[in-house]
């Protein structure tokens, strides 16, 4: 590709009023440049886990998931580890440490924040339960990082997806408003979202569409 159509491209792309999607759809054609260093990092942290990542499905999985922007913003920006932590804050002097918000004793970052917390651990452990409990899950499942953050191996599970989606969500929400994750927030939100999906869908006749999506969740 000349310099002249990746100009084009890049003019579009800016002037869209879908940038999120578009570039999103730019980078699965492969026509644009793919984040190797961010997913050579997440292929470290995740190098203990089973599943492989398949990052076509990774970044078009939100979409998949919700029209919601916002949620969809915020995992391309995860996924390109964008999301922005106090070890970074500390490092630039926007923060006064470098420390967890939520357990305030181990050094923040991306793995930590949504992952290895203690409390970010209770939070994943009762969102477990929850899909069990609403029939989301079979009994015999686990969460494991890669699922919970969103590099993933297949899209086929798209309310369980949502649900992670909405989950990790709310543990940034919880972040920059200095509280703990809840459980009762979280499920009240994935109603909602179930509400909004339902109106959506006798407005807009997609309702086969979307009792094919919840027709578990109990």
């Amino acid at each position: 590709m000349d310099s002249e159509d990746q100009l084009t491209r890049s003019q579009k792309l800016l002037s869209s009023s879908n940038f999120c999607n578009e570039a999103y759809k730019l980078i699965v054609k492969g026509i644009t440049s793919l984040p190797d260093k961010s997913q050579s990092k997440w292929i470290a942290d995740c190098e203990n886990y089973e599943n492989s990542i398949e990052w076509d499905k990774s970044y078009i999985l939100p979409f998949y998931c919700t029209k919601e922007t916002k949620l969809q913003t915020f995992q391309f920006k995860l996924l390109h580890r964008r999301i922005t932590t106090n070890d970074y804050l500390y490092k630039i002097g926007i923060s006064l440490t470098d420390i967890c918000t939520f357990c305030e004793q181990k050094k923040d970052s991306l793995i930590h924040l949504f992952w290895d917390c203690e409390f970010v651990q209770t939070f994943w452990q009762n969102i477990q339960h929850w899909l069990i409990q609403h029939q989301i899950k079979p009994q015999n499942f686990s969460l494991t990082l890669p699922i919970c953050l969103g590099p993933v191996d297949n899209t086929e599970d798209i309310l369980f997806h949502h649900a992670l989606l909405i989950g990790r969500y709310h543990i940034y929400s919880s972040k920059i408003k200095n509280t703990l994750s809840n459980l009762q927030v979280f499920s009240q939100t994935f109603l909602k979202c179930q509400e909004i999906e339902k109106c959506y869908a006798y407005k807009t006749n997609t309702v086969k569409k979307y009792n094919s999506k919840w027709n578990l969740f109990k």
